[in-house]
This record gives structure tokens, C-alpha cells and sequence, in this order.
């Protein structure tokens, strides 16, 4: 069975350049989250709303509805509201509701920048609803 893995990145404002399209880029303002496009990979899905936007990488030759590693980038727009520990903490009751043996390890607290940071480490062994081990760091 083939090792799935889910990484999430999320940041304050994601912004993807046009270079040699003709496109002319625009000056970045604000904070800036950088994210390339995954060597071999596709974008699967996009959304935004609710100030958050939200990007699904996933292999070539994948889909988002059958994939072995999927890569997610979620950008929170002026969400104030969210706090990396309690966000974590409700990725982790997720975790659990959905995979019995779910297991989470924190990976770091503290600042980055002067800003309020956490990630952790979630891995399922069997995701019931896909029949497939999952693990995901946020």
C-alpha cells in the first residue's frame, strides 16, 4: 500500500508570479507566503473563502480524489480569530474522530518573526474513509 503524506503550509498571503508569460508581476505588499509549484506535481484543487485560500498539489499522474502524497497550502487572510495552538488542537480532535489509532506529536512552539507559531505531526495508520495510512504536519 502506498505511504500517503499531507503537508500544510500556511502563511499570510500567497502570491504565485507569471514569469516569461507576459504577465507583468506585481510588487509584493504586506507579508508573503512563496510557494512553488512541486517538482512533478499538479494543482488538484483551489478555493478561497472565509479569508482563507487554499491550494492542493498532488502527482501528475493523480488526482485529489485518489492520490499517494498530497501537498496543501492553506493561506489564513487577516484571521485574527486563529491561533496557532487551538488550531492545531482542533486539527488533532479531527485527527482523532476520523482515525482511531491516530497519534499527534507536537513539533515546536514559540515565535517566528515575533509572531505566535506551532506545528505538530498527525499520523493515521488506517484512514477509515479511504482504507489508507495518512500522516500530516501542520
Amino acid at each position: 500500500m502506498a505511504k500517503r503524506s499531507m503537508w500544510t503550509a500556511v502563511g499570510a498571503v500567497l502570491l504565485m508570479g507569471f514569469l516569461g508569460s507576459g504577465v507583468q508581476a506585481q510588487p509584493l505588499k504586506n507579508e508573503n507566503l512563496l510557494v512553488g509549484m512541486p517538482q512533478g506535481f499538479k494543482l488538484g484543487f483551489k478555493d478561497s473563502k472565509n479569508g482563507m485560500n487554499m491550494q492542493e498539489f498532488v502527482p501528475a499522474s493523480e488526482t485529489v480524489e485518489n492520490w499517494t502524497e498530497l501537498v496543501t497550502v492553506q493561506v489564513f487572510l487577516s484571521r485574527k480569530d486563529l491561533e496557532p495552538a487551538p488550531f492545531l488542537g482542533a486539527m488533532q480532535q479531527q485527527s482523532a474522530g476520523a482515525c482511531k489509532s491516530s497519534t499527534a506529536t507536537p513539533l515546536a512552539t514559540g515565535k517566528v518573526n515575533g509572531y505566535d507559531a506551532a506545528s505538530i505531526l498527525l499520523r493515521c495508520p488506517l484512514l477509515a474513509s479511504t482504507a489508507k495510512p495518512e500522516t500530516t504536519m501542520c
